[in-house]
């Protein structure tokens, strides 16, 4: 959690290590509000990969981060797309992703 800023805790819903199929609840505080999501893992390497679904209220996130070796050592690479839901989606969908975007961004560069 050290990385993920503003985490509150982790619930693993199923038994086992991560592995892809796995499922955890999150409390998050973004942006002065607290949150509960349901993160899936939709891919997991534990060396190199870590992809998940987020599913909130109003939107759901797909998220992917990658270790990829290049010429001069390691980089990361992330990318998310996000679906909303319903007219709160509709109305929050653009705040919730810059939101979202300047979050990981930060907790990235603090970590």
């Amino acid at each position: 959690s050290s990385w993920i800023g503003g985490l509150e805790s982790t619930v693993a819903l199923d038994p086992g290590p991560p592995a892809e199929g796995a499922r955890y609840r999150q409390v998050l505080w973004i942006a002065g509000s607290r949150q509960t999501a349901e993160r899936e893992l939709t891919a997991f390497d534990q060396d190199t990969l870590l992809a998940f679904r987020i599913t909130a209220s109003a939107i759901t996130i797909e998220s992917r981060f990658e270790l990829v070796e290049c010429t001069d050592g390691t980089d990361l690479a992330y990318s998310h797309t996000g679906e909303t839901k319903g007219l709160a989606g509709a109305l929050l969908g653009r705040t919730i992703q810059r939101e979202l975007s300047s979050k990981i961004e930060e907790d990235l560069r603090d970590s």
